[in-house]
């Protein structure tokens, strides 16, 4: 039989019995003292035998004819590596795991990569990631720890990160075509919050085609619901970080994500929206005539009749407090007032476009009149003008000016070559008398009488609560070519 035990401050720390023919003796730090002052007993930092002669690795004894590993082994195995860790004995740590490569467990990759990688040496970590790929048979995949890897090793290894997005794209599809996988406890669930990591890594070292591979396998993962969708916080931190890359199109692939996923976006996700895209905003001109006008851009207008909350509701999208003014007179708005939007997409630039309000404005009669043609030669002529909101009182429903605009829409063959979208605005107020669903669907009849086909969308907005934000951005996502 084999003794091996340990002394530390006067006390036995370890006591362990192995096999063999011989006793053990042996202490990790020579020289330590006992509490009462006399030396501890020590033969040695490395174990002495006495007898047979046998392989140890720290704590674990091995017959060397046998050469066999037991389930000890491995746990002191483990033990070492952490030890060896807490010391900064990086190299050694990798002797260790040449000792043990053929028994090695999942527990010895994992304290090893992540050990590794908290030390700063991804070379390392990629090394033993690699090894354990070649016995992946016998391993499960861990999501985590995969992308934790290729996260380090996108920039330098480009190649073995491609085969790491391979991996998880293979599991990915395991749980897509096998759903009754993830009722068992045979695999890992996958989760959003490791994919998002991938999509800023990419996009942060330049791989932008793994960027746009890892939102598809994020977006049909949560599809099938073979990826868990997580907490709204998760991806309104990656749409922060990806603000600051100035990847717009990527921005709007997470919100795609979350919509397929069932996650509601909240207030924090649209003003990281907002601030991403909405890099500068200024006021360029007012125009009241096709020549004053100024040089083409692509072009958002927002039209309605007066107080319907145009100014609000432009104010509430790009995320700032005074852009247009609001006055509660209506017919403060007098012309066309054009705010040029700089974009952190490509440099990327657009002109939002409040136009004066029709209907009951406390102005002349003679100047709603000219406001109503050059509306219409606005709406004809304007070939940078790509999207139309058009916004009606959600509390009263349409008027007949409103009825009049959607004739001419439908009549001036703007349908053809751009989006018209009708916003139900001030929907947080009076709704106990009129429910939103009956408010739409009287809309929708009204857009069918006046020759408008069946599918325009239809918005209920609040500049208040921000009620149907991220629908709007929807559509300007289409301006900005995202």
């Amino acid at each position: 039989m084999v003794l091996s035990f340990t002394f530390c401050a006067g006390v036995f720390r370890r006591l362990e019995v192995g096999r063999g023919g011989c006793y053990v003796l042996a202490h990790p730090r020579p020289w330590t003292w006992y509490r009462a002052g006399f030396p501890a007993l020590f033969l040695a930092r490395r174990p002495l035998f006495l007898g047979r002669q046998q392989n140890m690795v720290r704590g674990c004894t091995v017959d060397a004819s046998t050469s066999t590993s037991t389930p000890t082994s491995l746990d002191n195995a483990k033990a070492d590596i952490v030890e060896k860790f807490r010391k900064g004995s990086v190299k050694k740590v990798m002797l260790v795991l040449d000792e043990v490569q053929e028994q090695a467990d999942e527990e010895i990759y994992r304290i090893l990569i992540r050990g590794l990688l908290k030390c700063g040496r991804p070379d390392l970590a990629v090394e033993v990631y690699r090894r354990r790929m070649a016995r992946s048979q016998s391993m499960q995949f861990e999501l985590p720890l995969a992308a934790n890897v290729l996260k380090r090793c996108v920039k330098d290894e480009v190649h073995m990160a491609r085969q790491i997005l391979s991996e998880i794209e293979n599991q990915v599809e395991q749980r897509v075509q096998d759903p009754e996988l993830l009722k068992t406890d045979k695999v890992w669930r996958l989760t959003a919050h490791p994919f998002l990591g991938i999509i800023i890594a990419c996009l942060r070292n330049g791989q932008s085609d793994m960027c746009r591979h890892s939102c598809k396998l994020l977006h049909r993962g949560l599809e099938n619901k073979a990826i868990v969708s997580g907490e709204t916080q998760i991806y309104n931190d990656a749409i922060r970080e990806l603000g600051k890359l100035r990847s717009i199109d990527t921005i709007f692939r997470v919100l795609d994500c979350m919509e397929i996923g069932g996650i509601k976006p909240d207030n924090d996700t649209y003003q990281f929206l907002s601030q991403a895209v909405v890099h500068k905003v200024e006021f360029v001109t007012g125009a009241v005539s096709m020549a004053t006008l100024p040089p083409p851009l692509p072009e958002v207008a927002f039209v309605g009749r007066s107080n319907v909350g145009k100014s609000s509701l432009v104010n509430m999208i790009c995320g700032r407090r005074q852009i247009a003014k609001v006055s509660k007179r209506p017919g403060k708005t007098r012309q066309f007032n054009y705010f040029l939007v700089s974009s952190l997409a490509h440099d990327g630039q657009f002109y939002l476009v409040d136009l004066p309000g029709v209907g009951h404005a406390e102005v002349a009669k003679e100047l709603r009149g000219q406001w109503a043609e050059f509306t219409e030669q606005y709406v004809t002529r304007r070939e940078t003008l790509q999207v139309i909101f058009h916004l009606v009182d959600g509390r009263y429903g349409p008027l007949d000016e409103d009825e009049n605009l959607m004739r001419m829409i439908s009549t001036t063959g703007f349908l053809n070559r751009a989006n018209y979208v009708v916003v139900l605005t001030k929907m947080d107020k009076g709704q106990r008398d009129k429910p939103t669903q009956s408010m739409i669907d009287k809309m929708r009849h009204l857009l069918m009488l006046n020759g408008c086909p069946s599918h325009i969308p239809i918005i209920p907005t609040s500049a208040t609560t921000k009620l149907g934000r991220d629908e709007l951005w929807r559509y300007l996502r289409k301006v900005l070519g995202a």
